[in-house]
């Protein structure tokens, strides 16, 4: 998924040799410049830092190619590379600083409670988006175990729809010994081309003991096509049409064909309390909405980072309970985050907030997943 761009502002220290370095200037929708003195807050939004290096720093720092280090309160990554200009990209997407005279790139962002980041990032000259690294501060979440060989299993089907006129892919992870007859609990997941890709990280929980057996039921959501309307927008988004056709037929789906379904093929359990639905992005956004206007068949969500507006949170006799996750890198995402969670609280829903540092992208979402299951498979 792509990261989003950083907005804000804020730091650090003065200038010193400004005709060293030369920077380039930030776009509108990205990270400003620090301004002034550090802020003080721990969920202020980082900048990047004007700061001046010479080549000696930066080649004790390079033992390979390339670099990133904690300085402070700063994030520094740096670079060899005859290819420039350099950006950083991943969850920080800024131009790096060339030094002059040299093969070297750098760049020096401010970011409070950078000792808890994940951030993954790599570099504009890299050749392949898969050289993306990670970069983790030493309270931050450890990365998650991953299985090399599945004790469960991953199963793909594809099912007829009739509230959609078309036939529509799922994606389901079954953990180890999983039984139709045994009705362990179940969660339903927007973006379910991504289960294939979590189903390890799942089996790792469920196999060591971490996590109960559960289901993970996934439905995949249609793929963006570049010139046509964002149609996995328009389903997963209340309102992001005007009459949200495409949001009504996608829950009618879900409910009316999709958890039937799965409790036919694989014996979901059909008790609400066993029964989640979890998304990120906007897959987080639809995950709440079908959760608050079902609230009678959904007992649990979880959304990591959710996307669109805050959710209208009407009057339930019983709200589902809640994890919500967002990082300081993704601030319009942390807003609508933050303002569900005052608003599922005023209702009196049980919420479990995460606020975390880390930007919108993958690395931040299953570092997140392991402590996000755990408290949803906990005896409530």
């Amino acid at each position: 998924m792509l990261s989003l761009m950083l907005i804000g502002a804020a730091l650090v220290a003065p200038l010193a040799r400004a005709d060293t370095i030369e920077f380039l200037p930030l776009g509108a929708s990205m990270l400003h410049d620090c301004i002034g003195q550090p802020p003080v807050a721990a969920d202020s939004i980082p900048c990047r830092a004007r700061r001046q290096f010479d080549a000696g720093q930066l080649e004790a720092r390079l033992h390979d190619a390339h670099a990133a280090w904690l300085d402070g309160t700063q994030l520094v990554f740096a670079v060899r590379t005859g290819q420039g200009p350099v950006s950083l990209m991943g969850g920080i997407q800024l131009p790096m600083a060339h030094l002059p005279g040299t093969d070297l790139w750098v760049l020096s962002v401010h970011v409070p409670r950078a000792d808890h980041a994940v951030i993954g990032y790599r570099f504009s000259s890299d050749p392949r988006e898969a050289d993306t690294r990670e970069w983790r501060g030493s309270l931050a979440p450890l990365r998650p175990s991953e299985a090399v060989h599945l004790r469960g299993t991953v199963r793909q089907d594809t099912i007829p729809s009739t509230t959609m006129g078309e036939r529509r892919a799922l994606v389901t992870y079954l953990p180890p010994g999983w039984s139709r007859a045994a009705r362990h609990p179940v969660i339903f997941a927007a973006d379910g081309q991504a289960v294939s890709a979590l189903a390890p990280l799942i089996d790792t929980l469920v196999s060591s003991g971490t996590i109960p057996p559960v289901a993970v039921v996934g439905v995949v959501s249609p793929p963006f096509v570049m010139g046509k309307p964002p149609v996995r927008a328009l389903e997963y988004v209340l309102g992001a049409s005007p009459d949200s056709s495409r949001f009504l037929a996608h829950e009618e789906f879900f409910l009316r064909e999709v958890i039937p379904w799965a409790s036919r093929t694989i014996g979901a359990d059909t008790v609400r309390a066993r029964r989640a639905v979890m998304g990120i992005s906007d897959g987080g956004a639809f995950a709440m909405t079908i959760a608050l206007r079902n609230p009678a068949i959904f007992g649990s969500v979880i959304a990591l980072s959710p996307a669109g507006r805050t959710p209208v949170v009407a009057g339930a006799a019983a709200l589902p309970r809640f994890y919500v996750s967002a990082g300081s890198l993704e601030p319009p995402i942390r807003r609508v985050a933050l303002g569900a969670q005052r608003a599922l609280t005023a209702r009196g829903a049980v919420v479990q907030f995460a606020d975390r540092v880390s930007a919108h992208e993958d690395v931040a979402w299953t570092s997140e997943l392991p402590a996000a299951l755990r408290w949803l498979l906990r005896s409530p």
